[in-house]
């Protein structure tokens, strides 16, 4: 059975991730920063609660002022995902060669938050208000695609445990890199027709590896080695204990 997906907005959330983005220690604050300028003045806030409290009344003010928009970005993004989605989700089963098991309900929060962020203890993620349709649906591709990867990556690998398939962990990484390698297959290529989602982080990127006689990026890297697996008819499994490897 395929899971149900539908977006939604969550206020709370939003408070919540953006106080937890803004702190100091964390690497990718500077994009809510560039696109948020009133929330400058926490750059400094090592205090999670003020940044609540500050992040609270931003919020509040964000969705008085923008409701409409929010709202109908919702509803473009769920009328959008219903016209590919379950074919979407019936390919990504069979690229990972696994079912969607316990992953009955997915939600994609429709956020003011840039950054995106997906949870795996309750398959959820968020998806920026103000991007293109095109942009938002390959966005919601990807963070989709990790809840069904780390199911398969725990049938492969058991003994990792849930906590290293998040930031900072080598597991999560790899999930950065491996989920726009197979963004690229052509089974779901010729669905959604992806552009962004294709590429992997820039830091990933700038990673260069020699392959024969040329230096190639780190995800090109591994995009051939998935094509090499597919040509030779070998299994997602395998494909992940090679990855591993490398």
């Amino acid at each position: 059975m395929l899971p149900i997906v539908s977006f939604k907005k969550n206020k709370a959330l939003d408070v919540l991730m953006l106080a937890v983005f803004t702190d100091p220690k964390e690497p990718w604050r500077e994009r809510i920063f560039k696109l948020y300028p009133e929330l400058e003045t926490l750059k400094n806030e090592t205090n999670r609660n003020k940044r609540l409290k500050v992040t609270k009344n931003f919020v509040e003010d964000f969705y008085d002022k923008n409701k409409q928009e929010i709202e109908t970005t919702i509803s473009n993004i769920q009328k959008a995902w219903d016209k590919i989605g379950r074919k979407l989700l019936q390919t990504l089963s069979e690229v990972f060669q696994t079912d969607w098991g316990q992953i009955k309900r997915i939600i994609g929060f429709v956020s003011i938050n840039p950054l995106g962020p997906r949870f795996l203890h309750n398959n959820t993620f968020q998806v920026a208000y103000f991007l293109s349709q095109k942009r938002a649906l390959e966005l919601v591709l990807h963070e989709i695609t990790h809840f069904i990867y780390f199911k398969k990556w725990a049938e492969v690998f058991p003994q990792d445990k849930t906590k290293t398939f998040d930031y900072p962990y080598l597991n999560w990484t790899l999930s950065e890199i491996l989920t726009p390698v197979v963004a690229c297959d052509l089974r779901i290529e010729n669905i959604i027709h992806p552009t962004v989602i294709s590429k992997g982080y820039e830091e990933h990127e700038a990673i260069r590896v020699k392959f024969g006689e040329r230096p190639i990026s780190l995800v090109d890297y591994f995009k051939l080695l998935y094509k090499k697996f597919r040509r030779e008819d070998k299994s997602f499994e395998d494909f992940l204990k090679e990855a591993r490897k490398e």
